[in-house]
């Protein structure tokens, strides 16, 4: 064939691709022989491949057979992790079970190692938020309603021009440091609420429950009790909080008389400025305590007088009078303690086990808890915390009748 046929005429390619189909044909007639005779007289490769299908295709026929005269296998076994809907009764009682472990061993340690502690109050991490901010605020109303006192005294006192003014000026300065110590107040009850994968309530109710029995009982080695005190279930309210409040506001009245009659009169612009910016102060402190907060759905002042029960709890003044109203000093009422309680359910599950075999099937439980504790005084020390786990091994409730129930 020529390399270059650009120099050709039609004709001779023409000519040229006729000779070239017929070679074509020619090959191709030659392979379908050869194919043919190889089909006829097959080589030993190509029988002993033939073979080994033939014989593959048996052994799964076999197999087939077999597998439907067979029970069914084809069941996978549970993968060792509870989810919502794993959780059965029997793994929620052993983890039950095992948070009564762990309270009743926090009873026995305080009672052993705490000798002195007589009551305590079972808090929850709110309880003392609202606490310690109780705390704070109302060291800063004092403060308040001790420049109110001293601007107010100022006013009404009669003294000379020059005195005045050198006595506003102290006051002005008194309230610039009112103004400069009060932290943001609203800051003390902002809360990031973080209610995912989170099961409180059930879970809460039944540790306080076994929490106070444990506390309560007298059986236990120390042959002691404690005396447990649940915020919700306490009636009485103070009212201190309140009693400041409305102080504060009888100063405010005050202060605005005499802010009236200084403009009336065209003078004392000291006292003005200064009993101005208080009853400003007093306004927005006023206003954030009855704001609703977004998250909790509560006002600050709830919570504020929340911490104020839980303060005066912490009282034993409160205690003796309000348990022993005849009595002014029980015998040893100096040496016993009141103390915060917080105790955390961490984590309580459990598993299933599930065992096929082929003549039966076997399925037990395991349950179990971590709980953290703090034991801490009126003022925040931390006596004793400690993180506890408590963990019920594998057990099948079928070959235990007793553990159907605790009623016995």
């Amino acid at each position: 064939m020529p390399e270059d046929l650009s120099g050709l005429s039609d004709e001779k390619l023409d000519e040229l691709t006729k000779k070239w189909e017929k070679e074509k044909k020619y090959y191709d007639a030659l392979k379908s022989k050869a194919e043919a005779e190889a089909a006829a007289n097959p080589s030993e490769m190509e029988n002993a491949k033939t073979l080994a299908e033939q014989q593959k295709a048996i052994a799964e026929a076999q197999k087939d057979t077999l597998k439907a005269e067979l029970p069914d296998f084809s069941a996978k076994g549970p993968e060792g992790k509870i989810t919502a809907t794993d959780v059965n009764i029997e793994c929620q009682v052993l983890a039950y079970r095992a948070v009564s472990k762990i309270v009743s061993y926090i009873s026995e340690k305080i009672k052993k190692e705490h000798p002195t502690t007589k009551k305590v109050v079972i808090c929850d991490r709110n309880d003392l938020n609202n606490y310690f901010s109780y705390k704070i605020f109302i060291k800063q109303l004092e403060l308040l309603k001790t420049e109110y006192d001293g601007a107010l005294t100022i006013e009404a006192e009669e003294v000379s021009n020059g005195a005045r003014a050198i006595m506003a000026a102290a006051s002005l300065t008194g309230v610039s440091t009112v103004l400069s110590s009060i932290v943001d107040f609203a800051s003390l009850f902002r809360t990031d609420v973080d209610i995912k994968g989170v099961d409180v309530e059930i879970v809460e109710e039944a540790l306080i429950a076994e929490l106070v029995k444990a506390l309560k009982d007298k059986t236990t080695p120390e042959k002691k009790e404690i005396k447990p005190i649940y915020l919700p279930f306490r009636i009485n309210v103070p009212d201190k909080f309140l009693t400041e409040i409305s102080n504060l506001d009888k100063c405010r009245d005050e202060a605005l008389k005499i802010i009236e009659d200084c403009k009336k009169n065209g003078n004392c612009q000291e006292d003005v400025d200064k009993l101005s910016e208080l009853n400003g102060l007093y306004d927005k402190i006023k206003s954030a305590l009855v704001s609703i907060d977004e998250k909790t759905g509560t006002s600050r002042l709830e919570k504020l007088i929340k911490g104020e029960i839980l303060n005066t709890e912490l009282q034993p003044e409160h205690n003796v009078k309000s348990e022993n109203p005849k009595v002014e000093n029980p015998e040893n009422e100096e040496n016993e303690e009141i103390d915060m309680l917080y105790v955390k359910v961490v984590k309580a599950g459990g598993n299933n086990q599930t065992k096929r075999r082929f003549w039966t099937n076997e399925i037990a439980h395991s349950g179990g808890a971590i709980v953290a504790y703090f034991l801490m005084d009126k003022n925040g020390t931390i006596k004793e915390s400690e993180n506890l786990y408590y963990l019920y091994p594998y057990q099948r409730f079928d070959e235990s009748p007793k553990q159907l129930n605790n009623l016995n």
